[in-house]
């Protein structure tokens, strides 16, 4: 007997008589061996569906009935994938959902006696009723595990230390029909030590796994030693994400057409995104969340055929079937339906025909592709109107394996083009064939001529420009540095048509700058960017490339280079004294400073009154011997250098202040009083005809002098004389005080004479200044009443 996998198995049973209520008769399906199978087993108060697994019985669904002696009682069981439905007269009375056995042959049994059966058929279900993609689940399915554990010092793992971890991350992923399996879930947030075979809600769930190891040989935690139990280690977490989803629904009617051809009006969805095929989700509105189906039909005169009926070619009753997938290859049961057709001159349709476009080279000049092409075909149909409601593609390695293949993916078009672009990236550098045919529901098309392509290799990169290492970074001097990088491709004729650029700090834990995809479209082997934002000054940065070629294959990101954006020093200087004067000796202090804390080169240029002068060293000075006599304003311009280049400049003005003493030569007050007086007696004007600059001759002389800084010392010399005063001073050391006289002064000749006054500062600067007075009579021609003072 052949091997079935999914099958609708239809049969009729009698008991002629039943005396007690354990034994049973019924039906067998995916037997593997007499040990293993299904069984649908019938007593005279129940009815159950078992396993067999080993020779051990497990009941996985009884319900009470009563099976009458005398009486045919119609079942069918249907077994598609890991679910499993009994019908009795009719009627659903058990759905349940067990993978066990994917497929087997079948047979009834009798342990009643004189038990009867008849109208046994058998549908087996087309190709592809199930489908599995890592990752994605049926709600209330079971679901299969696959580990993997691996220990570097080779220890096993301690199985019964297993933990699971279950998130409900996403319950709203899909919509609420109202069927109770939408909502959180019952295992949100538990940790278990086994994995969970089902789950009772819709949408996204992270999973995560660890286990520990069983760390000593010989004393083992397996075998209830504990000894060792403090050093067992967990491995890390590991996480996965699950969709669980609910199957598509079929729903359709059909009808015979006044030109007897057979009219199909469907209406099934996905409740995963639609309430009914009229209200879906936006995006949905179109297919309904259907993208695959498939159909069959049992003639009148029992002859199944796999394909829509559209062409009738007999009279009777034909049952149809049809099953719809979604997005995530889950389907359907089929609906069947019975149509009553009357032929009076029934024809049978055409098939199509179909053209491969693209891919179109052959196995030695393959058609050049990206890793997920896009493949195109022309499709023809001698039968008017026709509908291409689905296709088949095989993408077949170089030696023939499926790499991916579609097959009953829905078009739905009057279209004669279509093209269909892949869902799995090839692989780099390989070559694939590619054949393609279309249904138009009731006929395949044959396959198409096979057409062959060849991914491209991909590019590779590295930095040019940062080149430097974590230890010896490149030193940049601006924020917004250029990157450069070298691109190759083993291809020839490759246009680099992408890059991207990823800068990190230097934990690389957070996102500095992320180009994202830019477009360069170049042959050239090197590559340039303008970083577009400031990048962040002082600490190393890590920076990588990748490119992408014209056909869409990109290199793996380039090994890490670094960088550290060099910030400038600031250059600064002060100098003293402060203020200056001339004949200091003013020294320049270079204050600059780097953030980075680099060393840095100095350049001194000073220019003054009568000074040029350059310098190399951290401070400079400006001598004295230039200052003195010089005073005025000297620029000063510092420009400091750190070891990368980056520099700055200031320049200030250093004014050297002028030293400046002036003298005055004054009578004693009582002298001032009688020039007063005798200028009065003699014309009644104070000031005339003596001015304060005219003395007699043996006046005692008082002398001031004032220097504009405090001065170290101030001395006065009368001409005509050998007389010098040293002045005294006051607290300010600015204002000085002295007298000249002498007993021959009542001698001096009438005439002029010069007192200089002599400053000196503690630099060692000098300046003089002149004091004129008139020498006019003797005090001895004053009145006889003025006495000598």
């Amino acid at each position: 007997m052949p091997w079935y996998q999914d099958i609708s198995l239809t049969f009729s049973m009698k008991f002629t008589r039943l005396d007690v209520d354990y034994i049973t008769s019924g039906m067998s399906f995916r037997v593997q061996d007499y040990k293993n199978m299904y069984r649908l087993e019938s007593s005279k108060g129940w009815l159950r569906l078992v396993k067999i697994q080993n020779g051990r019985k497990t009941v996985l669904k009884e319900i009470n009935h009563a099976a009458p002696e005398q009486i045919w009682m119609g079942y069918k069981i249907k077994a598609v994938g890991g679910n499993i439905k009994i019908y009795e007269d009719g009627a659903l009375v058990i759905n349940v959902s067990d993978g066990t056995f994917a497929g087997g042959r079948f047979g009834p049994y009798a342990t009643v006696g004189m038990t009867g059966f008849k109208g046994i058929t058998l549908q087996d279900y087309p190709a592809n009723s199930t489908y599995t993609i890592n990752g994605v689940a049926i709600v209330d399915s079971p679901v299969t595990y696959e580990t993997t554990y691996w220990d570097p010092e080779n220890d096993p793992a301690y199985t019964p230390g297993t933990q699971w971890h279950y998130d409900h991350t996403d319950p709203n992923k899909f919509l609420d029909v109202g069927d109770g399996k939408s909502g959180l879930s019952s295992v949100n947030g538990q940790t278990v030590n086994g994995p969970i075979l089902s789950f009772d809600k819709v949408g996204l769930y992270t999973i995560k796994y660890r286990s520990p190891d069983d760390p000593n040989p010989n004393h083992r935690l397996a075998n209830g030693d504990t000894s060792f139990q403090g050093y067992s280690q967990y491995s890390e977490w590991y996480s996965r994400s699950l969709i669980v989803h609910r199957r598509p629904i079929v729903q359709y009617t059909v009808a015979q057409a006044a030109d007897e051809t057979v009219q199909w009006s469907d209406s099934s969805y996905d409740p995963d995104h639609c309430y009914n095929a009229g209200s879906c989700q936006n995006g949905y509105q179109t297919n309904h969340g259907i993208y695959y189906e498939k159909y069959y039909y049992i003639t009148p005169s029992g002859n199944t055929v796999i394909g829509k009926l559209v062409h009738p070619t007999e009279s009777g009753t034909y049952t149809v079937g049809k099953a719809v997938g979604d997005e995530y290859r889950a389907w359907s049961d089929y609906l069947e339906q019975t149509i009553q057709i009357s032929c009076s001159a029934c024809t049978p349709g055409n098939p199509p025909a179909t053209v491969l476009t693209f891919p179109n080279g052959d196995f030695n000049n393959p058609s050049q592709v990206s890793l997920q092409p896009t493949i195109t075909w022309n499709q023809s149909d001698p039968d008017a109107g026709t509908v291409y409601s689905t296709f088949d593609l095989e993408i077949r390695d170089a030696s023939g394996n499926c790499y991916e293949c579609i097959y009953n993916r829905v078009m739905n078009t009057t279209n004669n083009a279509w093209s269909w672009t892949m869902d799995t990236p090839l692989l780099y550098g390989e070559k694939y064939q590619v054949r393609v045919r279309v249904s138009d529901g009731e006929y395949l098309s044959p396959w198409s001529n096979i057409g062959w392509m060849r991914t491209n290799s991909p590019p590779a990169t590295y930095m040019t420009n940062p080149s430097g290492t974590q230890a010896d970074p490149t030193m940049v001097n601006t924020l917004r540095p250029t990157l450069t990088w070298n691109q190759s491709d083993p291809d020839p004729g490759t246009v680099f048509q992408y890059f991207q650029i990823q800068i990190t700090n230097e934990a690389n834990d957070t996102m500095i700058l992320d180009s994202g995809k830019r477009w360069q479209g170049t042959t050239a082997s090197g590559g340039s960017w303008l970083v577009t934002q400031d990048l962040p000054a002082g600490p190393k940065l890590r920076v990588r490339v990748k490119v992408w070629d014209q056909y869409g294959a990109e290199s793996e990101w380039s090994p890490v280079t670094w960088m550290r954006i060099n910030r400038a020093p600031k250059a600064d200087f002060t100098w003293t004294p402060d203020p200056a004067y001339e004949g200091d000796e003013v020294t320049l202090h270079n204050t600059s400073t780097d953030p980075d804390g680099d060393a840095l080169q100095a350049r001194w240029k000073v220019s003054g009154p009568a000074y040029e002068a350059e310098a190399s060293s951290t401070d400079t000075l400006i001598p004295s011997s230039a200052t003195d006599g010089h005073p005025g304003d000297y620029t000063v311009t510092l420009t400091v250098t750190d070891p990368y280049g980056a520099s700055d400049t200031v320049t200030k003005i250093v004014r050297v202040g002028d030293l400046s003493v002036t003298g005055e030569v004054k009578h004693t007050a009582r002298w001032e009083e009688n020039r007063k007086a005798y200028n009065i007696s003699r014309g009644g004007d104070a000031e005339s005809p003596r001015p304060a600059d005219t003395f007699w001759a043996g006046e005692t002389f008082v002398l001031e002098a004032k220097t504009n800084r405090p001065a170290a010392q101030v001395e006065a010399d009368m001409s005509s004389t050998d007389m010098r005063a040293q002045l005294q001073k006051d607290a300010t050391a600015t204002f000085w005080q002295g007298s000249m006289y002498r007993d021959d002064f009542e001698r001096l000749p009438d005439g002029d004479y010069l007192f200089k006054f002599t400053a000196h500062w503690p630099n060692g600067h000098v300046e003089t200044a002149v004091c004129r007075v008139k020498i006019k009579m003797s005090w001895l021609d004053y009145t006889a009443s003025v006495r000598k003072q």
